[in-house]
């Protein structure tokens, strides 16, 4: 295998990768060497959400200076929509985003919530992610041409599990994710969740 580095945007002296499509986009974010994120298990406080493909360009962001969370790209497909996070204006909140041909958009939150994160978007333009309440309580989301939804609206009231984030889904719409232990919410557990009759392009 050939090794390529990945260029930083503005200078910034560290830089990390999160996700590559079938055209050989990468994206993720550049930034500054911080503090350990047990979350997302590096040492970066990303500052520029970045997709790279021979040159690193700057997706914006939500009005933050990725300070609070940060601002990062996690996600694309392969017509080069990306998703991430944003730190929004004057760093209160963050919230996740959608970008395509330049433009960088809130996907916002689940009614009540006051965060959100988006992690992966399908070859279909479906986004997923978590919606966060002010007390930082997470549930799954999917955005549909900008419109968010609990997932857990969409499976079966009797499942057993809470699906508190989504972070991938395939062609054929199978998303996995994180979800809890209804009956004993500290016991996290991972889910595949599978489109059946019915569902529509919602999944």
């Amino acid at each position: 295998m050939r090794l390529h580095e990945l260029p930083t945007v503005d200078a910034d002296p560290d830089g990390i990768a999160f996700a590559i499509n079938d055209r050989g986009q990468a994206v993720g974010a550049s930034g500054n060497c911080g503090p350990f994120n047990a979350i997302e298990q590096n040492n970066l406080t990303p500052l520029h959400a970045v997709v790279a493909n021979g040159n690193a360009i700057d997706l914006g962001n939500l009005g933050g200076d990725g300070r609070f969370v940060g601002i990062n790209a996690t996600g694309l497909n392969d017509d080069g929509q990306v998703v991430g996070t944003s730190d929004t204006t004057g760093d209160a909140r963050f919230h996740g985003f959608l970008w395509q041909q330049g433009h960088i958009a809130d996907l916002g939150t689940l009614t009540g919530d006051s965060y959100s994160s988006a992690i992966a978007i399908g070859n279909n333009g479906l986004v997923l992610g978590v919606s966060i309440s002010a007390s930082f309580s997470p549930r799954a989301v999917l955005w549909r041409n900008g419109t968010a939804t609990d997932l857990n609206t969409l499976i079966s009231q009797d499942s057993a599990l809470y699906l508190e984030s989504a972070c991938s889904i395939n062609d054929k719409g199978e998303i996995i994710g994180f979800a809890a232990l209804k009956s004993n919410p500290s016991e996290s557990h991972a889910y595949l969740a599978k489109p059946v009759a019915g569902d529509g392009d919602a999944h």
